[in-house]
């Protein structure tokens, strides 16, 4: 199956020779900050590339361990919208294209005790590393308001939709943590696939975005 190159049609579309509004628009959502351009081709078509991009840190710490957490979203959405009253309501299909992920590092301090599979572990200055990543390549259905072919001027632009994709879960511990895993009954592994069951609730990750845009 040739996703790539399909997923590259909105791209192609966009550099054809425009016949209706051309629209700017920015935003912000569950994707991360938005910026795009799109180009209408008939009253009911139209095609949009857009850059998605957020990236956040913190880091907290309690009496058992400290820790740092990164969520970073990138992507590049590839879109189809049609609209089937040729007016601001549309339908719309496409792609994410990108490198999305959350990665989370904890260090024991104090007691050093971890939580791994609902067990309580033991393990004074270990380490646990953990990483969810969203696949690479992401289709989206969706469904929206605004980017008309008739819009010029200011406007304001709407997404509801979901990306399909299982996330993916790893786990790497340190060999003192993995060895009082053990001794306490229970492993990183099973708790990198307790995190995955959690991680698959994902697999049909809600995009909600909301914009302004200007057409001409």
């Amino acid at each position: 199956m040739r996703v790539f190159p399909l997923a590259l049609l909105p791209a192609l579309a966009l550099l054809a020779s425009p016949a209706f509004a051309v629209d700017t628009y920015v935003g912000v959502g569950t994707t991360g900050l938005m910026v795009g351009v799109e180009q209408n081709y008939t009253p009911s078509f139209g095609v949009r590339v857009d850059l998605n991009a957020l990236s956040l840190s913190r880091d907290t710490s309690d009496s058992n361990a400290t820790y740092h957490g990164n969520l970073h979203l990138a992507d590049l959405a590839l879109l189809g919208d049609y609209h089937p009253f040729a007016g601001g309501f549309r339908v719309t299909a496409g792609t994410l294209l990108g490198n999305s992920y959350f990665q989370g590092h904890a260090d024991g301090t104090s007691t050093g005790t971890f939580t791994l599979n609902g067990v309580t572990v033991t393990a004074l200055g270990q380490t646990l590393d953990a990483s969810i990543k969203f696949p690479a390549v992401r289709p989206y259905v969706g469904i929206g308001w605004g980017h008309s072919a008739q819009g010029t001027g200011l406007s304001f632009t709407s997404d509801i939709g979901v990306a399909v994709g299982r996330p993916s879960v790893s786990l790497t511990a340190s060999q003192g943590l993995i060895t009082a895993a053990l001794a306490s009954g229970t492993s990183v592994d099973a708790e990198r696939a307790r995190l995955q069951d959690q991680a698959d609730k994902l697999r049909l990750y809600p995009v909600v975005r909301v914009g302004l845009g200007w057409g001409f």
